[in-house]
């Protein structure tokens, strides 16, 4: 999980099992597409349009949309916050997330992707390799709006984010769905439980990232009653009779 949780190491592993078409592409300097820290990233040598990203936790991103209107007093000013974040240990920044032990905090620069204000976000929840239930959030960089779906695709009778569930119909689901949810079958593999996180931006499909602690675990559905009632579709003893037959064979060599 820690590879899988690191927003840079992952991104092997979406490129061999899906394509790197997929993913947002990184920017280099010098050949260098990670940094430990900020003050290596010489601001004269990217686009005017770029987005800082720290790989070891949520909510650590710089959105830079003109750079030639940044001032110098700035730039030290994102740097200076970057290497912040880096100090952070996310395993307990919110709750204990287990999944961010050893993760060797890095900043990543990706392409800004025109559009993205407008892009719809996806994001599929898997208990044991099938789909549970999926959400669609919208408007996401204005006045987000989330949807619920179960997964046969009909309105679900609950929802995770308070306040800003707005039921539509089914005619919001896009054409690209099908798609998108083939990705996310492929990248759910080997996961007891996994949120596969993608982002339609126009035409074109990028994969977010995999999370395994959906907000930190403190998202309940609403109605609560629904939190028993999609937990009872994970079921965990097939993964802990897998990790006891691993842990005799290790025995046995």
């Amino acid at each position: 999980k820690t590879i899988y949780s690191d927003k840079y190491a992952v991104r092997e592993h979406i490129k061999k099992t899906i394509g790197e078409e997929y993913l947002v592409p990184l920017i280099s300097i010098d050949g260098k597409d990670h940094f430990y820290n900020a003050n290596e990233i010489d601001f004269s040598m990217l686009p005017n349009k770029f987005v800082l990203k720290c790989n070891h936790g949520s909510h650590m991103n710089i959105l830079v949309e003109d750079k030639k209107s940044l001032t110098k007093k700035q730039i030290k000013k994102y740097k200076k916050q970057l290497n912040k974040w880096l100090k952070i240990n996310y395993v307990f920044y919110v709750a204990l997330e287990t999944q961010y032990v050893g993760i060797k905090p890095c900043i990543i620069i990706e392409q800004y992707l025109e559009g993205a204000k407008d892009m719809r976000d996806f994001k599929f929840t898997y208990f044991n390799g099938q789909l549970a239930f999926f959400w669609i959030n919208e408007n996401v960089a204005i006045d987000r709006t989330t949807t619920t779906f179960t997964n046969d695709c009909k309105i679900a009778p609950y929802n995770f984010d308070l306040g800003r569930d707005k039921p539509v119909d089914n005619k919001s689901i896009p054409e690209e769905y099908k798609m998108m949810k083939s990705l996310a079958d492929k990248l759910c593999e080997d996961f007891t439980m996994v949120r596969v996180d993608l982002m339609l931006v126009g035409e074109r499909v990028y994969i977010s990232e995999l999370t395994f602690n959906s907000a930190a675990g403190y998202d309940a559905p609403r109605p609560i009653k629904y939190n028993k009632i999609i937990g009872e579709q994970l079921i965990i003893e097939q993964e802990k009779r897998k990790q006891i037959t691993i842990y005799r064979k290790n025995e046995a060599d």
